[in-house]
């Protein structure tokens, strides 16, 4: 071998040592690296993680794991570190979890304040000078944003001083410290993310090609031939007014500080279903009301001003799009109309397509809950209303009283909602007809495409007894005349069911309008510091994280209800104090005299019927309307539900007989109210709630029950 051969192999044989000592020192680091990985992904001794690469968790993100961390009791502090680790996004340790931990109420209270415009950018709560002026520059500008309006920086700089003299009552003269363009530049990309949004819905809307509802039909059947029936979902929502202004003692009473409906004086209920009826969930409740009572429900929202916003909407789709996920586990579709509200970031979604219906159309002609459950939802609760409003007034309440006999708390209103929707849910025929009766599918339960909407299923034995207690009140004077037919012989029936004051759709709002919600957020968020800073907590989660429970004194409550004197209907004091059974006995031993036997007097005493009725009403039903109770006793509250409706029915159905008879009024024909057998009627064996009435267009059904929705 020549000198030059031996050192080439020289050289090649030092190069594939060097390169073979390379690879088996990687190897050696890759090894390492792994073992550190592992044993600091599992190791729970406090061992350290290099988190220095990654990002610090934003307020939404802190608010993922402590949802994560509270979804099991099972679950230690370290297995969550370890879970969100595991995923990489940004840095978590077990001192920070436990920070987090401890200070949950604080940063719940926090991301609360946020917007979807900004809720995944914060780490900590943002603060601002004049917090409250640039809260009302943002709804302006989200205003602006829905109304396809546009201003320029000098006219969103004045609208800022405008809203500082208007919140802070100054005089339009004065002058005030200029906004800088840099401000405001920061401000704008802020609150970019729902202009966006809108951008891009309206876009999308123009180009649709949609101006009848033949198009619309043929528009729904393209998007909707992708999905089986059961993959497709309608949401709708309704409103219900504290002091309905159908009675007279209600006019003075409702809030005229805005120059529209006050929504602090509404409860919002959305309802949800699929078109064959297998799959409905709970009722979304929107209410500006803080109440313990309703801790822990995921569908009961607390809105600072009481109007539904895009945030809250946004946190219901994902209850339902993560319910479809784990029981459907396939794509599905859900239609909505264009409220503004309803658009929203959908990146999140795992399942669920959102289909809007077009602009600019009535909605009311093919929207598929009007035709059938959800004009029996509202009928329902009203007739619940009525009958209790009826009963109070045969316990004892005279004239005299009537300023709040028709007046509702929000507990009340939540509490019929939930329990009537509990009992409409199962009715999957009369969900299924409503769809079909839409004329958007078939049949069986097929996407129609170019069909005609038929009629709107009705509980007509609840209508006819609303009309019933309506003549009633209506020759007590209470009814006020915009509910009166124009021979003011009868009732407008759908002025009650579905009055302008409840119409859940978007409402322009004043500069005024707007400080005066802020205004009103702004006392809200003091109310709730105030509650987080003294332990107190509206999610139904303690220190611990572990989502509490009603305590085991809830069991003696419910002994409490026949303790205490009889209190005010629209009383919201909570708490209800520990009874013993044999207090509860001498209560109704009060009541009801056990020496009263059947045999010696088979007459009720007018006077223990209606102490009967305040036990009822007074104290017994609200404490079973209690969410955490009916939660916890479900079902002795679902017996007492029972109860109470047909007790409460029954009895004010003898009064009207009673009272109808003494007026010598024919049965045919009540005061111009038709009785119900003059109108076509389908019977559900399956339905609890009676016969449901077919409203066609050759039905000879008066105006007072047809017209409207």
């Amino acid at each position: 071998m020549s000198s030059t051969q031996f050192r080439q192999s020289g050289l090649v044989d030092l190069q594939s040592s060097s390169a073979a000592n390379q690879q088996q020192q990687q190897q050696q680091q890759q090894q390492q690296h792994e073992s550190d990985q592992s044993v600091n992904l599992t190791d729970t001794s406090g061992l350290s993680f290099d988190n220095s690469k990654l990002p610090r968790a934003t307020l939404e993100q802190k608010i993922r794991v402590l949802d994560y961390h509270n979804s099991s009791e099972k679950k230690c502090q370290q297995h969550t570190v370890n879970f969100f680790r595991q995923l990489g996004e940004f840095s978590i340790t077990k001192s920070t979890m436990n920070r987090w931990v401890l200070g949950e109420k604080r940063l719940r209270q926090d991301y609360k304040n946020l917007t979807l415009n900004n809720n995944k950018l914060y780490k900590t709560r943002p603060k601002f000078r004049d917090p409250e002026i640039n809260r009302c520059l943002e709804i302006y500008y989200e205003q602006l944003a829905n109304e396809s309006s546009t201003a320029t920086e000098r006219e969103l700089l004045t609208k800022w001083s405008d809203f500082y003299k208007l919140y802070h009552d100054l005089p339009q003269l004065d002058p005030l410290p200029p906004k800088s363009n840099g401000w405001l530049h920061h401000f704008k990309k802020r609150n970019s993310l729902k202009k966006e949004l809108m951008s891009t819905f309206l876009s999308q809307q123009a180009i649709s090609n949609v101006g009848t509802i033949n198009d619309e039909f043929k528009k729904l059947s393209h998007t909707l031939s992708r999905y089986q029936p059961h993959q497709i979902f309608a949401i709708d929502e309704f409103a219900f007014h504290t002091k309905p202004s159908a009675f007279k003692p209600n006019i003075a009473k409702q809030s005229h500080e805005l120059s529209l409906t006050d929504p602090s004086e509404r409860v919002i209920a959305g309802i949800c279903c699929n078109t064959d009826g297998s799959v409905v969930f709970d009722p979304m409740i929107v209410t500006d009301a803080q109440s313990s009572r309703h801790s822990g429900i995921p569908t009961i929202f607390h809105s600072k001003t009481g109007l539904l916003s895009s945030e809250i909407f946004a946190q219901y789709v994902a209850y339902i799009d993560d319910h479809i996920a784990k029981t459907l586990g396939q794509r599905a579709v859900l239609l909505l109309d264009d409220l503004p509200a309803h658009i929203f970031p959908t990146d999140r979604l795992r399942c669920i397509d959102l289909c809007y219906y077009t602009s600019g159309l009535n909605k009311e002609l093919y929207r598929p809950l009007d035709f059938g459950i959800g004009r029996i939802f509202k009928t329902d609760v009203k007739h619940s209303f009525l009958q209790n409003a009826l009963k109070r007034t045969l316990v004892g309440l005279d004239d005299d009283s009537a300023a709040d006999l028709f007046t509702l708390s929000k507990d009340e209103i939540i509490a019929t909602i939930s329990h009537t929707w509990s009992s409409l849910k199962f009715n999957d025929l009369v969900i299924s007809a409503s769809f079909r009766n839409s004329g958007i599918f078939g049949p069986q339960g097929n996407v129609n495409g170019g069909g005609q909407a038929g009629y709107a299923l009705r509980d007509t034995t609840k209508e006819s007894h609303i009309l019933n207690i309506f003549n009633f009140f209506l020759e007590k004077g209470w009814l006020n005349d915009s509910i009166l037919n124009p021979s003011r012989s009868g009732v407008i029936l759908d002025d009650y069911l579905f009055p302008e004051e409840e119409d859940v759709r978007y409402e322009h709002l004043t500069d005024l309008d707007i400080v005066r919600l802020v205004k009103r957020e702004v006392l809200d968020d003091e109310r709730l510091d105030v509650a987080a800073d003294d332990g107190e907590y509206d999610n139904g989660i303690d220190v611990s994280g572990r989502r509490s429970t009603p305590s085991t004194q809830d069991a003696a409550m419910a002994l409490s209800i026949a303790a205490s004197a009889v209190q005010n209907p629209n009383d919201t004091d909570e708490t209800l104090g520990g009874l013993a059974t044999t207090q509860l006995v001498d209560s109704l031993s009060g009541i009801l005299p056990s020496h009263k036997s059947v045999d010696q007097d088979p007459a009720l005493d007018p006077e223990d019927s209606k102490e009967i009725g305040r036990l009822i009403l007074n104290r017994l039903k609200p404490f079973f309307s209690n969410p955490n109770v009916a939660k916890r006793y479900s079902k002795s509250a679902e017996k007492f539900v029972t109860f109470a409706s047909t007790y409460l029915q029954e009895t004010n159905d003898i009064f009207l007989k009673d009272y109808r008879n003494g007026k010598d009024l024919g049965h045919e024909k009540i005061n111009g109210m038709e009785s119900m057998n003059k109108r076509r009627r389908v019977q559900y064996d399956s339905l609890p709630h009676g016969q449901m009435m077919m409203s066609g267009d050759n039905d000879n059904i008066d105006n007072q029950l047809i017209d409207g929705r």
